[in-house]
């Protein structure tokens, strides 16, 4: 981060009630069990909280955790959910001109909901058994929702 952007991020975050510590990447604050980080990106503002650490998953897990970030991208709204080599991290990128303290606490708000929901699911899906299990559901439920599909779609 430049001096001019972390300066101008550290002077909103302190006007949101939260207590931010400085690190060298940026900001964090806690929230009970949850960490957000939050820092600046080029012209962006990047909230994320870990949802999991991946310390040498199985490729079951690999895949279904991949499956699992999709779906959630596809379901959420504010936040992304996102698969970097080592942890599973659910991120919000705002503009960083004009950031206002509304916006970094409805951040703050989402991260720590989707941290207190969806940590549970990854960290379960370490687990090779439940990996597998999931996999194995979701191939199945593709094949009978294409199945049906097809079988559907001839009587149009």
């Amino acid at each position: 981060m430049t001096n001019e952007s972390t300066t101008s991020l550290e002077t909103v975050l302190a006007e949101t009630g939260l207590e931010w510590s400085f690190e060298s990447a940026g900001f964090t604050t806690r929230l009970g069990q949850c960490r957000i980080a939050a820092e600046t990106q080029g012209e962006c503002a990047v909230f994320r909280t870990e949802l999991a650490q991946l310390k040498d998953p199985s490729p079951e897990s690999l895949a279904a955790i991949g499956d699992f970030v999709q779906a959630l991208n596809s379901r959420l709204r504010v936040a992304r959910g996102s698969l970097k080599a080592n942890a599973v991290l659910l991120e919000i990128f705002k503009p960083a001109a004009g950031l206002t303290v509304e916006e970094i606490k409805k951040a703050v708000e989402v991260l720590n909901i989707g941290h207190t929901v969806a940590r549970r699911e990854c960290a379960a899906l370490l687990n090779q058994a439940v990996a597998r299990h999931y996999l194995d559901f979701h191939k199945t439920s593709a094949k009978e929702i294409r199945e049906h599909d097809n079988v559907n779609s001839s009587s149009y």
